[in-house]
């Protein structure tokens, strides 16, 4: 399929625009064509200068024909050109470089603050719904290699990619009074969460216009389009002394004629409303309904002549141009200037329209921008929490600035597109957690804007519908050993939870282990990429199973074999032996420890309890015979990796080997435990529709889809 372009989240405009500006001024032929649909001639795109009758032409030679056709060939080329580019005339090159820069919003649940969301530094679109950008100076910048617009893949959070001119747009209107606080990120990405669907390339609930932005695989860039990527926070040259030329015109002068004609109307619903109810109403209309309105009624056209009623409305309508406004409070500047035809002309250049140029179309790209910004902010400021109030004591604004939330992973799933960042605080100081009872229950709810609470709080909240925990993670402060808390104690990172803690287990494994997995002070897990494997936790709810063959040397001579269990999980096209084909591919849904006979330990298992070996399949599970009281161990394990886990690799210290999974799997990744430590067990998490069950006709089971290996040292 090749790449594709993924679009701003603001604008929906492109991070790529290739060559999409012309070489080559417009020709006259295009000129004319463009005249005769501006002025509405619809029926036919020729004209006289470009068509000529056949009956007048002689017959052409050969050679004439040939050419003829050459030419009609070159020119239909340059039609096209002129069609899918921008004009030249309108835009430059470096017009629209402003459009390659990119930054991201994206989710962090790794970040050590009580707050996870983040903006990135600047950086690139690489075509593949993927973007490289720079940290920047957000502390929740996540570090990972992979930031995926729009799409989460393979579990983890997606970022949404947008202009920094179209972010500053959008914090105007999110912040404007009385909301001057900085922006939420977190609810902003929740926002923006919300309004993408699957697979989108751009915020798809959101509309950006009409005409608009396409959302294609490819931006096109199309003739008479210049204004949606035209600048739409930069100020044209010579605006301001444009607007001041026309607007001291005499066509803008005060009307002379006073004439009352409330006499001579005979019916008018409007009469019978109230002058302020009528106002209300009139604020709420879109000018072509006013000047419709002012038409049919003698009432309505009365009201519009009061200057008032236009200057409210110049700065309630039209809050995104800044150039404007400074003019407005020039008091010399409009007297004697009727502000209704100010309006009326300010709306009609600054509307956006397919085929504008000039110093307006920058303004009316903003203003298309500024009302897709209103669309987030009608999602966004109703779900603002309430502000905490000021902090009462300095311990109590200690504990706020230093608190950490170094993990939260996710608890439910499906997950939901719709959720909050809450953050409670139930302590304010260190004397409650001295008090003698000891006990602190706290209830936080995100509809209840409470954040936060002290001591036994008991509260009732009515919730329409299911509420539930997406993620959960526990927020923290350090201590200081000190009881002049005028002096701070130094930074104190509250240490994250190792990957044994960090892991959602299907059991706490006691039983073969002693003690609970998490808690056991030698045992490490191993894994390819420790950073991606912490964020595969933390985005997923599937838990992580356990086989372990061995806690002590005496189990690891117990050991006799180990089995894995194979089914067809689907089918895949490419090419094998040399050829392109399709063909079935296994996936490993369970796995099992075999001990020696005489053994206090049973057989254990994980993945599907009900796999066996069965005898009408023989390919359906792999044995590794393994000689435990000969001290035969396991010494490394490697898997590979095609969109999950597909097949595994034990090896021995004898020198043997075994491979379960499918044949044909690539991108093998080794797990090998460090000098001194012993291979014990491996971790695999189960999910997804696996194998393809004849019988029941449904996938039952589940497949791999990650490992890591348990070590320890004896």
């Amino acid at each position: 399929m090749g790449g594709w372009d993924c679009y701003c989240a603001i604008c929906g405009g492109p991070f790529h625009v290739g060559d999409g500006i012309s070489r080559k001024p417009r020709t006259a032929r295009f000129r004319r064509r463009l005249e005769r649909r501006l002025n509405g001639d619809t029926e036919q795109d020729t004209s006289e200068d470009d068509y000529d009758p056949e009956e007048e032409m002689p017959t052409p030679t050969s050679d004439q024909q040939r050419n003829d056709d050459s030419s009609q060939y070159e020119e239909s080329l340059a039609t096209s050109e002129e069609e899918h580019s921008y004009d030249p005339d309108i835009l430059s090159q470096d017009g629209i470089e402003w459009t390659r820069t990119l930054h991201v919003l994206g989710f962090n649940p790794a970040a050590p603050s009580i707050t996870k969301a983040f903006i990135s530094g600047p950086g690139r679109y690489d075509m593949y719904g993927t973007v490289e950008v720079t940290p920047g100076d957000d502390p929740n910048f996540s570090d990972r290699s992979l930031l995926t617009c729009y799409c989460d893949l393979n579990g983890q959070d997606p970022v949404f990619p947008f202009h920094w001119c179209c972010f500053q747009l959008l914090r105007q209107v999110l912040t404007m009074p009385p909301n001057v606080h900085e922006i939420d990120k977190d609810l902003l990405y929740s926002v923006m969460l919300e309004c993408a669907e699957d697979y989108c390339r751009r915020l798809t609930k959101l509309d950006y216009g009409n005409p608009g932005p396409e959302e294609e695989q490819y931006w096109i860039t199309e003739a008479g389009k210049e204004f949606l990527v035209a600048h739409p926070t930069k100020t044209p040259a010579g605006l301001s002394q444009l607007i001041k030329s026309t607007i001291t015109g005499s066509s803008y002068d005060l009307p002379h004629d006073k004439s009352n004609l409330t006499s001579q109307v005979k019916r008018d619903p409007f009469t019978k409303l109230p002058y302020d109810l009528l106002d209300r109403t009139l604020s709420q209309l879109p000018a072509s309904d006013l000047v419709s309105l002012t038409n049919a009624s003698w009432t309505v056209h009365s009201a519009l002549q009061d200057e008032g009623f236009w200057r409210r409305r110049i700065k309630h309508d039209m809050v995104w141009f800044s150039e404007l406004h400074p003019l407005l409070d020039e008091s010399d500047f409009l007297r004697g200037r009727s502000r209704k035809k100010i309006y009326l002309w300010l709306d009609k250049m600054t509307y956006p329209r397919v085929h504008m140029s000039g110093p307006f179309m920058s303004i009316a790209n903003r203003r298309r921008v500024w009302g897709v910004c209103e669309q987030l902010a009608e999602r966004y400021l109703p779900r603002l929490p309430k502000e905490v109030g000021e902090a009462s004591s300095f311990v109590e604004k200690m504990i706020r600035s230093q608190s950490q939330c170094t993990y939260m992973p996710s608890v439910y799933e499906p997950t939901s597109t719709t959720w909050d960042l809450i953050s409670t605080f139930w302590v304010k100081s260190w004397e409650t957690v001295d008090r003698q009872e000891r006990r602190t229950v706290a209830i936080a709810n995100g509809h209840s804007q409470q954040r936060e609470m002290e001591g036994t709080l008991l509260e009732s909240w009515q919730v329409e519908g299911t509420v539930r925990i997406q993620r959960l993670g526990l927020v923290q402060a350090v201590r200081p050993p000190l009881d002049n808390y005028s002096i701070l104690p130094e930074d104190t990172t509250i240490p994250r939870p190792s990957l044994l803690e960090a892991g959602l287990w299907k059991e706490d494994y006691s039983g073969p282990l002693g003690t609970r997995i998490w808690e056991h002070r030698r045992l490490r897990l191993i894994t390819d990429d420790s950073r991606a494997f912490e964020q595969m936790c933390s985005n997923t709810s599937r838990p992580l199973e356990a086989l372990i063959w061995a806690k002590d040397e005496d189990e690891l001579q117990q050991v006799e074999r180990l089995t894995a269990y194979t089914a067809v999980g689907g089918s895949i096209a490419g090419v094998f032996g040399g050829e392109w084909q399709t063909r079935e591919y296994h996936v490993i849904h369970g796995m099992r420890a075999h001990f020696r006979s005489g053994s206090t330990n049973e057989s254990r298992s994980i993945g599907n309890p009900e796999a066996t070996c069965d005898d009408s399949s023989p390919d359906n599970c792999t044995v590794l015979d393994i000689d435990g009281p000969g001290g035969e161990i396991v010494t490394e394990i490697s898997f590979t990796m095609q969109e999950c886990a597909r097949a595994l690799t034990f090896e021995t210290n004898r020198g043997r080997q075994a491979y379960f999974g499918d044949r044909d799997a690539e991108t093998r990744r080794v797990l090998r435990p460090d000098e001194g430590e012993t291979l014990v067990g491996i971790v695999i998490s189960f999910g997804g529709g696996g194998a393809f069950d004849e019988k029941t006709k449904r996938f039952e089971r589940t497949k791999m889809l990650s490992v890591a290996a348990l070590a320890t040292r004896f």
